[in-house]
């Protein structure tokens, strides 16, 4: 009798999914191009393990595949303070949200991206500066300049996400 049991149990924990096992199928599903599965397994993979920076990348990916921009950047962030030699991979997504909420017109997940890049820029990543190579629309909500076409602007983080203008390179 008391064999039912410990085989009730065996087979309860042998059908509980891992961190791993929610991550894997989310890969098979996003690679399928079906992301609103791909992020409920990326989600679920987040319960079992929340400090894992390769599921918040993946989550973020595909909440911006899904055109969830809120929720993209919130897990760009999170990539970034997990795992610091990830920043500049977190701020390229960002920059992905951005231009993408900017063409939805969805004006508060533009607010939260260009808050976020602000938060992420000014952050040093392990080891390095961090380098983006990215479009005016971006530049203009972080700095207040238009770049001209193939202008090179370099900026210096301050606190708080603000930036000072270190220089300009015009072609």
């Amino acid at each position: 009798m008391t064999l039912r049991p410990l085989a009730a149990l065996a087979l309860v924990l042998a059908c509980t999914r891992t961190a791993a096992n929610h991550e894997e199928l989310g890969d098979r599903l996003y690679a399928q191009g079906q992301y609103a599965d791909a992020l409920a397994e990326y989600q679920l993979g987040l319960k079992a393990s929340p400090s894992s920076a390769p599921l918040h990348a993946k989550t973020a990916a595909a909440a911006a595949h899904l055109s969830d921009f809120e929720m993209s950047v919130a897990e760009y962030r999170a990539l970034s303070a997990e795992d610091r030699s990830r920043t500049e991979e977190a701020a390229d997504g960002l920059e992905r949200v951005l231009r993408g909420a900017l063409a939805a017109g969805e004006r508060g997940a533009v607010a939260a991206a260009v808050r976020a890049l602000r938060e992420i820029a000014g952050r040093r990543p392990a080891g390095g500066n961090l380098l983006l190579i990215t479009h005016g629309s971006v530049v203009f909500p972080l700095t207040g300049i238009q770049p001209a076409p193939a202008e090179l602007v370099v900026l210096t983080p301050e606190s708080e996400g603000r930036f000072r203008v270190a220089g300009r390179l015009t072609p």
